[in-house]
């Protein structure tokens, strides 16, 4: 019950924000049943016993709150980069210093 008072507050806050973006403008903006998303923690570091991670687990999918941690963000980013060929490539050109050009400092 209070878990349910605590989200609506939050869509409702949500949704005040929202109608303060188009306040004043001739676009017309509305949400229904707004998702909120936490990004905390890091899964790698933090949950490191099958305990803590089945725990986490069980928390995460009982809330009506989306919970991410950093790392799994991260690595779902890469995976669409990868899909879209957006991730940068390392540089094979190597200077006589032996680091790449992205890393080496521009001459004074």
């Amino acid at each position: 019950m209070v878990r349910s008072v605590v989200w609506l507050q939050l869509a409702w806050r949500l949704l005040g924000v929202l109608r303060s973006i188009t306040d004043g403008t001739n676009h017309d903006l509305a949400a229904f049943n707004p998702r909120c998303v936490l990004v905390i923690g890091a899964a790698e570091s933090e949950l490191n016993n099958e305990s803590k991670h089945q725990s986490f687990e069980l928390f995460r999918t009982s809330c009506d709150v989306e919970i991410i941690t950093y790392d799994k963000l991260f690595r779902k980013v890469e995976i669409l980069a990868e899909s879209f060929s957006l991730k940068r490539k390392t540089t094979e050109r190597q200077y006589d210093d032996g680091e790449p050009d992205d890393v080496r400092e521009s001459p004074s």
